[in-house]
């Protein structure tokens, strides 16, 4: 063969190896026709992506346009840990591509938030894809299980992104554990990449499917080494060696999570915002548990009472005949059959004895409270054997008349069900018609059957109408919901983050630095972090402890926090003065007085922690601004002399993580700055470093000497540098091990 012939040798190959990933692009772009071709629809119109979500991908994507990595959330409550909250996303990759493209006004365009999430769902085709290739032959049949996992179960069906973008990567964790099995002399190098891709999960956002996935990968490898019998040590580096890449790459998620659950409280549906050490209770879990009668949605349309399970009843019908197959001669098919019923079993949360063995016992188990995400371990399971099922269908021929009896029988009774109650009761009755597409598509289904096993429709055919029907029944799941903007404006709920504009842009143009208050009653999306503005306030799934350490909204508080304006439909007290009025009937008030964000003062009031709510309880507005309350050691400063002067205090620059301070004290005080304190925060005077002292608990201070001096106070955590140094050493263990591995091997095979 000449050179010319192995170019174009090379070149078939790799148009070949590509078809599939650009099939699948095609049908992901397809599928999401709502928000690819039209612009009347959203997935972002529910409560938690509109006020919450949202809120916060715009104030990291405003940093990143300005050069900066997003580390604090300035507009939230004083200020608060960006990475430490998890949710936001701040430390996943994607998501910062998404960051990094134009914003409109200050904010993240619906055009690119719609390509995002059909980009992410087609990554999650295409890693299942992948996964499928390895384990059938066909490209039809693991086309057919990428669109299986990518709009089916958990990921076509679970809207936040945090959560999503945990799962997409476990078909890429199981394949490489699946070649650490299948290929003995490079286990080294699969167990890397398996712990990277797990690693990229934990980064993603959210700790729930991530943790399932663990607990699911760790059954996987007790199942190798259970299978290997005598000889289970070989997977004992291998697996160590996955623990570590996974704990490496996953720091700069994890590491500040770490610092931050025991300094936060969270809302987890508790009657109290519980801390890190409190366990959740196991109502919580059971109300977020996968019902019983759920699991009859994995199946037939609309059948579902908390997390769809939906993989529809083509792609059942498949795993099925897979199962029926392949369980005596693959036991990959007994291993994703094992899989497929962990994930439920975790899934049904206070229904299932599994699971309250692990909340008991296992590790981090508590802290997701919702059992029923573990769901996408099914999804993921059902998808590749319904892969194996239409792979194997020609030695499935003798299941093929008892699966078409089932599935007729299944189409007969769902439209006697329906038939039934719309005479009997009315059409106005049934609730949900859908579950006629499932009988619609098994009757078709069946038909197809029967047309195989004539011998006269081509496989390529066969399988082209076996995906086309699974895409229908998905379709009539996964984005059959979608918000559409023609709808009463009442009903959309992203379109109330644009009522306010108005009173943004009046706030954005007053001299600085302001922070408002927001009545959560007429405002309930996150308005700082939405519009980049200060909000004393937010809407947020944890918050830091000391904040709730002090009474923050009375009047002390107030001053604390330097609140100076409130957003609402009417004043509070006579001391709050309209100035501006919102055309949506949202007003502006400033409060009475000068409220300084930055201010100094004299006297030191020692208290012990115990003591400090009420010292701020007790303490007047005006007395915050003559006295501050420290606990622990207290620094001396002299008492102020009558010919000190007066100090003079000017904020020269006010970034999220960097704010820089002017400072003319005519006497040594103690300079304060009214923004949440948190481990992290750093402060120098003319470029020393000085000890930061912690006001009232909550909020920024520092001894300054007397004279001219600039004070810079900075936000630089250890737990996120010491995150990302353990990242990068994950991705260059990943490097070294994969480059070691090709080089033993290169030398083994010229030997």
């Amino acid at each position: 063969m000449n050179v010319a012939e192995k170019h174009q040798a090379g070149l078939n190959r790799a148009l070949a190896a590509s078809l599939g990933p650009v099939l699948l692009l095609i049908i992901s772009v397809c599928f999401y026709w709502k928000l690819t071709a039209t612009d009347q629809y959203t997935w972002l119109d529910s409560p938690d992506l509109a006020f919450q979500v949202l809120p916060w991908w715009n104030h990291q994507a405003r940093e990143w346009h300005a050069g900066r990595f997003p580390l604090w959330e300035p507009n939230a409550w004083g200020g608060q840990p960006l990475i430490g909250q998890m949710q936001p996303g701040a430390a996943y990759p994607l998501n910062w591509l998404l960051f990094l493209t134009p914003l409109r006004e200050g904010t993240l365009r619906l055009g690119y938030l719609h390509a995002f999430f059909v980009f992410y769902h087609w990554l999650a085709a295409l890693n299942c894809y992948f996964f499928c290739r390895y384990i059938c032959r066909s490209r039809a049949a693991a086309i057919l299980g990428g669109c299986l996992f990518a709009f089916g179960a958990a990921v076509g069906n679970i809207d936040w992104p945090q959560m999503v973008n945990g799962a997409i990567w476990m078909p890429l964790v199981f394949l490489n554990l699946l070649k650490v099995r299948d290929e003995p002399e490079l286990a080294h190098r699969h167990a890397a990449w398996a712990g990277l891709w797990m690693g990229l999960s934990w980064l993603a956002g959210h700790h729930q499917i991530p943790t399932f996935v663990t607990y699911g990968a760790m059954a996987t490898w007790l199942w190798m080494a259970w299978a290997a019998e005598n000889n289970w040590r070989i997977y004992i580096r291998p697996f160590l060696l996955f623990v570590a890449v996974m704990g490496l790459i996953s720091g700069l998620q994890t590491v500040p999570a770490a610092e931050y659950g025991p300094l936060a409280r969270r809302w987890v549906g508790m009657a109290e915002a519980a801390d890190w050490k409190t366990k959740v209770s196991y109502h919580v879990h059971e109300q977020y548990s996968q019902f019983p009668l759920s699991l009859l949605g994995s199946f037939v349309l609309g059948v579902s009472r908390s997390f769809s399970p939906f993989m529809g009843a083509v792609g059942i019908t498949l795993a099925m005949l897979g199962i029926a197959v392949g369980w005596r001669k693959q036991n990959r098919v007994r291993w994703l059959t094992g899989l497929g019923l962990f994930g439920v079993l975790i899934s049904l949360g206070g229904f299932s004895l599994l699971h309250g063995i692990m909340y008991a016992w296992a590790p981090l188990v508590d802290k997701a409270r919702s059992p029923g995400m573990a769901i996408a371990l099914f999804g993921f399971a059902i998808a590749a054997l319904a892969a194996l099922g239409l792979d194997g269908l020609k030695r499935s021929e003798h299941l093929l008349p008892f699966a078409r009896r089932v599935l007729l029988a299944l189409a007969a009774l769902l439209a006697v069900i329906h038939l039934s109650v719309g005479l009997v009761r009315g059409k106005e009755s049934i609730a949900d018609e859908r579950a006629m597409i499932t009988a619609f598509v098994a009757f078709l289904l069946a038909l197809l059957f029967t047309w195989h096993r004539t011998g006269e429709l081509p496989a390529r055919h066969f399988a082209a109408g076996v995906i086309a029907l699974s895409l229908l029944e998905l379709a009539n799941s996964s984005g059959y919901d979608f918000s559409n903007s023609n709808r009463h404006r009442d009903e959309r709920i992203l379109a109330q983050t644009r009522d306010h504009d108005d009173v943004a842009a009046y706030l954005r143009q007053l001299p600085g630095p302001i922070r408002v208050e927001v009545d959560d009653k007429a405002i309930e999306y996150n308005f700082g972090d939405w519009h980049g503005i200060s909000h004393f306030g937010g809407y947020l799934a944890s918050l830091t402890s000391n904040l709730l350490s002090i009474d923050t909204h009375s009047a002390a508080g107030r001053e604390i926090f330097a609140v100076t304006h409130y957003v609402g439909k009417e004043p509070r007290s006579p001391q709050e003065t309209l100035v501006f009025k919102g055309q949506a009937g949202v007003n502006v008030y400033q409060r009475a007085g000068d409220h300084p964000r930055v201010w100094t003062v004299h006297t030191i009031l020692p208290v012990d922690a115990r003591g400090l709510r009420t010292a701020v309880d007790l303490a007047s507005a005006s007395q915050v601004r003559q006295a501050v309350t420290l606990v622990g050691r207290i620094p001396t400063i002299p008492f102020p002399k009558p010919e000190c002067g007066e100090d003079r205090v000017r904020i020269l620059n006010y970034e999220p993580s960097r704010v820089v301070v002017t400072a003319r004290m005519g006497c040594p005080g103690v300079l304060i700055l009214g923004d949440t304190h948190y481990p992290g925060w750093q402060v120098t005077v003319d470029g020393q470093p000085s000890e930061l002292l912690v006001p009232w608990g909550v909020v920024r201070g520092v001894v300054v000497p007397a004279g001219e001096h600039q004070v810079e106070f900075r936000y630089r955590p250890r737990s996120v540098q010491l995150g990302a140094a353990m990242t990068l050493f994950g991705l260059l263990l990943v490097g070294g091990v994969t480059y070691g591995t090709r080089r033993r091997t290169s030398s083994a095979g010229q030997a």
